[in-house]
C-alpha cells in the first residue's frame, strides 16, 4: 500500500546524491555525443553516406538504362531500393543526433 514516507536526511542526501550523479552522466553523454557529431571523422562519414546516396540514385537511372529484362531489372531494384532505405535511415539518424 502506498504511504507518504518522510525521507531521513541521509535518504535526502541519498537521493540528491542520485540525481547529481545522473545530471552529470548526462551532462558527460551530451558532450561526447556533441564532440562525436562535430569531428572531422564523422563529418566524413556522413559526406560519404551523402555521396552514397546520389551513387545509389545514378546507379537506378543505369539499370533503367541498360537491363531490359524486367524480371531483372525489378530484382536489381528490389536490391537497390532496400540500400536506399536503410542508407536514408543513418542520413535521417545523423541529422537528428545533430540537433
Amino acid at each position: 500500500m502506498f504511504d507518504f514516507k518522510d525521507f531521513t536526511g541521509k535518504e535526502k542526501k541519498d537521493i540528491a546524491q542520485k540525481n547529481k550523479d545522473i545530471k552529470e552522466s548526462t551532462e558527460k553523454a551530451a558532450e561526447a555525443l556533441h564532440n562525436c557529431l562535430t569531428s572531422n571523422t564523422f563529418k566524413k562519414y556522413k559526406d560519404e553516406l551523402e555521396a552514397s546516396d546520389k551513387a545509389l540514385m545514378l546507379r537506378g537511372i543505369d539499370i533503367l538504362k541498360t537491363i531490359r529484362n524486367k524480371d531483372e531489372r525489378l530484382a536489381l531494384y528490389d536490391a537497390l531500393f532496400v540500400r536506399a532505405d536503410v542508407l536514408s535511415l543513418l542520413l535521417k539518424g545523423i541529422d537528428k543526433d545533430r540537433k
